[in-house]
């Protein structure tokens, strides 16, 4: 009977320990960002940042910086870097890249803010060459992508309404050049 008791006791104190140690994405939402940037903060508003080479494939909105003199540590991690990402001036998305050692001691951390993520992908069950996690909140998305077998993984933080507002531009801009072009087949048409 004590020995039941114990186990009942020592497994109800784990689970005790590890609920009220974990959070859950209602903090993610909560932070609303990455350390004391805020989404929807200007860049003008984050001292040293250096404008990267534009990317072809990114909204012609889409800006990519990162800081001189970054401060690449979390706490005992250290990153290889950190790209601020703009959409029409708005901070919509901080990426941070680390190897996998490093990468492992913040997903640590991670859970212990956000609790267990709100989806795993394991890359050997969707035929994918990746791994991650990730964290729906109403607010933000946060993801931790990594690739087995490689030295690399990517942890996002994504604000939602920033790239809703972003999907939805690009869907109008879409609708007006699909406008224009049967407005000029239909006058192609007409002077034949």
């Amino acid at each position: 009977m004590g020995k039941i008791f114990h186990v009942i006791f020592s497994a109800l104190l784990l689970f005790v320990v590890f609920a009220c140690d974990a959070q859950s994405v209602a903090a993610l939402d909560a932070k609303y960002g990455f350390r004391q940037y805020k989404f929807g903060l200007s860049s003008s508003m984050i001292a040293g940042l250096v404008k990267l080479k534009k990317d072809p494939y990114d909204n012609k909105y889409i800006v990519k910086y990162q800081k001189k003199d970054e401060d690449l540590m979390v706490g005992p991690y250290k990153l290889k870097n950190i790209t601020y990402e703009f959409y029409k001036d708005k901070l919509m998305h901080i990426q941070l890249e680390a190897d996998m050692v490093n990468s492992n001691g913040i997903l640590e951390l991670l859970q212990r803010l956000y609790g267990h993520p709100t989806q795993v992908l394991d890359g050997t069950k969707t035929k994918s060459d990746t791994n991650g996690r990730e964290w729906f909140g109403k607010k933000v998305e946060l993801s931790v992508v990594e690739w087995p077998g490689g030295d690399l993984s990517l942890i996002s933080y994504a604000c939602k309404g920033i790239y809703d507002e972003m999907f939805r531009d690009d869907k109008n801009e879409q609708m007006l050049l699909q406008r224009r072009k049967n407005t000029q087949n239909q006058q192609a048409l007409k002077d034949l």
